[in-house]
């Protein structure tokens, strides 16, 4: 391109969206019932230098915008195309006013076309299996932080059974 020296940030940028699309491609295969694929973008992830409480912790976040985008599902209307959406969800984000330094947590607080690839997302999981691999994910670390072992073989299981 345009520049002749190619950054560490330019690389981290580039390594950091590759990670958000394996994340997505997870919640993709678990929303599929692809056992074989979560396990190996799970695998992919860790062999890339992912913490297993780094993916943990992608993934609770991850839950919660989606969560939090079956909540404006009513607002859109499926199947509409992102400039559409992107109207709406600017008039959905203008009925909160959050203050937290947790901003980055919610929904209103994501790049409109971020929040559109959430939304196609969310149209195929349910509720309920978002909130099982919730509680799987709660489970998850309150064993962990009581230090328990095999945090992978345990999350592996959780995924599968989620």
């Amino acid at each position: 391109g345009e520049k002749g020296t190619i950054e560490s940030k330019d690389i981290k940028a580039i390594v950091a969206e590759t990670h958000e699309d394996s994340f997505m491609s997870l919640f993709e295969a678990f929303q599929k019932g692809d056992k074989k694929g979560m396990l190996a973008i799970l695998e992919n992830l860790m062999e890339n230098g992912q913490h297993i409480l780094a993916i943990h912790s992608y993934l609770v976040n991850q839950i919660r915008l989606l969560l939090q985008t079956k909540d404006m599902e009513g607002m859109v209307r499926e199947g509409v195309e992102y400039p559409q959406y992107a109207k709406a969800f600017k008039q959905w984000k203008e009925t909160f006013d959050l203050k937290s330094s947790e901003k980055r947590r919610y929904l209103t607080s994501q790049h409109p076309f971020y929040a559109y690839k959430l939304s196609k997302v969310a149209q195929n999981i349910s509720r309920r299996d978002l909130l099982a691999l919730f509680d799987m994910l709660t489970a998850f670390d309150a064993q962990v932080k009581t230090g328990t072992k095999y945090d992978r073989i345990r999350m592996e299981y959780g995924l599968l059974k989620a």
